[in-house]
């Protein structure tokens, strides 16, 4: 399944899962795509409604194209 965004392109590689950096990064890919602030909310809420961190990444993958090369040896992990 393609991504809500597929041409917005957020690398994660090098972040070392760190939400908080990821999350930074995939704001400021929000803004410099010019998304419309009410779909960069509903993202926002999204990813910020569920404390599960494997979750949190299915849901980054549902809305922008990543690199995910480095997230993936997380145990459990399955984009879906």
């Amino acid at each position: 399944m393609a991504p809500r965004y597929p041409n917005l392109h957020v690398n994660l590689t090098g972040l070392d899962g760190n939400l908080l950096l990821i999350l930074s990064r995939t704001n400021r890919a929000f803004i410099d795509a010019h998304v419309p602030n009410e779909e960069h909310q509903c993202f926002l809420d999204e990813f910020c409604g569920t404390l599960d961190y494997e979750r949190k990444l299915t849901i980054l993958a549902q809305w922008v194209d990543v690199n995910l090369n480095e997230l993936t040896d997380f145990e459990g992990y399955r984009p879906e």
